[in-house]
């Protein structure tokens, strides 16, 4: 039985660690608060207590990446953002990983790598971040293509003679049939978050016609699976010899996932405030004649993963 390690057991990686053990899955994790690696430990998820910023990599055991398929989302952070060590840190673990025999790697992404663009926006759409946070993202993006690309065409020794991190007495060679997936989440909802909470105490909130682009934590959470399946099934074929047609067969698959209907901002975010019966967010008229903004659109991603969003519409979301 494969394992299953999720560096940041957080709003989204506790319940999704969850959902595996109910699967009857093996799976461990990191998180950096002692009472909630005590409550999960309890749950029987191992876990491990790990700072990105504070910790060396190696405080993660090695052995616990061995043919582990491994969901990364450790938000970078709102307050006190150091994009240069987050890039750097980040690059360690994705090396020390991979040194270690993982299966897949499976790395939290956001939709802000598209910055300003406007209009439509699918899987292959061009990266253009307008933020740190984009920008380390689009870095970090890059960097776990190239390492899958070189383990594809590359023996594996020499995949990993190009990972920065080295230790000793460990195996040389990196897991057969290693693969990367990358997933943008659009703006995130849950049954304890929804932005009404904090846009119902604003006002002057400008782009009132842009579109929403939400995705609930429960499709989240089943795209990922989905995603884990087809790096399962490309292992499976390659120990076969069989052809398929793969979304990995680079070794890597990147993905946009957002809800499929996008009301205006206005429109919807005053809906919910009237749903709730709490005070309605104060826009600014928007008086644009031609409102565009950007739309996530995640058909592809959802076809290709032969996926049902449970909450295909943001009008399902709210609670």
């Amino acid at each position: 039985m494969r394992k299953h390690i999720i560096i940041g057991l957080g709003w989204l990686g506790s319940p999704l660690a969850m959902h595996f053990l109910s699967a009857g899955l093996s799976v461990s994790g990191t998180t950096r608060n002692s009472e909630k690696a005590q409550f999960l430990a309890s749950k029987g998820i191992q876990t491990l207590l790990f700072d990105l910023y504070e910790n060396d990599i190696t405080a993660i055991p090695w052995d616990i990446f061995q043919d582990a398929n491994v969901v990364i989302n450790i938000p970078p952070g709102r307050k006190g953002f150091e994009p240069t060590l987050f890039i750097e840190r980040m690059k360690l673990l994705f090396d020390y990983i991979l040194l270690h025999h993982a299966h897949h790697i499976c790395f939290i992404s956001t939709t802000s790598v598209f910055g300003a663009l406007e209009g439509r926006i699918n899987n292959d759409s061009a990266l253009v971040p307008n933020t740190p946070s984009g920008n380390a993202h689009v870095e970090l993006e890059l960097y776990l293509k190239d390492m899958a690309m070189a383990s594809a065409t590359k023996p594996q020794g020499d995949a990993i003679k190009a990972c920065l991190v080295t230790q000793p007495d460990t195996p040389s060679t990196s897991a057969i049939g290693f693969s990367c997936s990358v997933l943008r989440l659009a703006g995130l909802v849950g049954k304890d978050r929804h932005p009404i909470t904090t846009l119902s105490q604003k006002s002057n909130i400008a782009l009132g016609r842009n579109p929403v682009n939400l995705i609930h934590q429960q499709d989240v959470i089943q795209v990922i699976c989905a995603v884990l399946q087809h790096a399962e099934r490309k292992k499976h074929d390659s120990d076969s010899l069989e052809m398929t047609n793969s979304l990995l067969e680079c070794n890597f698959y990147a993905a946009n996932l957002c809800s499929l209907e996008h009301p205006t901002r206005e429109g919807y975010y005053t809906w919910c405030a009237q749903q709730k019966g709490i005070r309605n967010p104060q826009f600014t008229p928007d008086t644009r004649e031609f409102a565009n903004g950007k739309w996530i659109d995640a058909e592809q991603t959802i076809s290709q993963l032969q996926v049902k969003l449970h909450y295909p519409s943001p009008y399902n979301m709210l609670e």
